[in-house]
């Protein structure tokens, strides 16, 4: 599994995959909804963003899949444990 702080060597993005990670960042913000997440509001759009950047620095293209991608991080991110007692952070439409 790739951790987030593993970045690429090149991390310069160009103007065309700004606009994706925006697009996406936008679609995941428009996906989730923050009354029903367990962590702090703010915590989770840093990681989305975070999530969305390192993909679009490795080279992903396509805003849905970035999208989808920084969903399912913050989902297991914070998924429960084998005890069961965390419970799911993230609300989804």
């Amino acid at each position: 599994m790739t951790r987030l702080y593993d970045f690429p060597r090149n991390p310069i993005l160009g103007p065309d995959a700004l606009r994706i990670a925006a697009d996406a960042f936008e679609a995941a913000l428009q996906s989730f909804h923050e009354g029903v997440c367990e962590i702090e509001p703010h915590k989770a759009r840093q990681l989305l963003a975070r999530h969305i950047i390192v993909e679009a620095q490795r080279g992903q293209r396509d805003p849905q899949r970035l999208r989808d991608a920084a969903l399912k991080h913050l989902e297991t991110s914070f998924a429960p444990d084998d005890d069961g007692l965390k419970t799911h952070p993230v609300g989804r439409t």
